[in-house]
């Protein structure tokens, strides 16, 4: 009975001992899977940097683009006030019968 407890005392020492490097081996591959997953995590931040930095230098360009657009469509004081002089010269002139 003896080299049967020792039989089941190995094959436990065994089973015991390949656990052990199967856990080892699962927690290598999960700090491996972690690690690059890290990699990617820093990436992302990367990108997301560079992106928020073009959307702010697209928001500028807009806001830039948008004062522009305003000030091509609304005619400059000088030309305001001579369209309107020019307005009221012909008024007159209609009245007075001149024109």
């Amino acid at each position: 009975m003896s080299t049967d407890d020792e039989v089941q005392q190995r094959l436990d020492r065994w089973q015991a001992r390949d656990a052990a490097i199967g856990l080892t081996a699962e927690v290598d591959q999960l700090r491996a899977a972690l690690a690059e997953r890290d990699g990617q995590l820093a990436d992302m931040r990367e990108r997301i940097g560079r992106l928020a930095h073009q959307i702010a230098q697209l928001t500028q360009q807009r806001d830039q683009l948008t004062n522009r657009a305003h000030a091509v469509e609304r005619p400059h004081a000088g030309r305001r006030t001579y369209l309107a002089v020019r307005r009221s010269g012909g008024a007159v002139l209609r009245r007075a019968g001149l024109r």
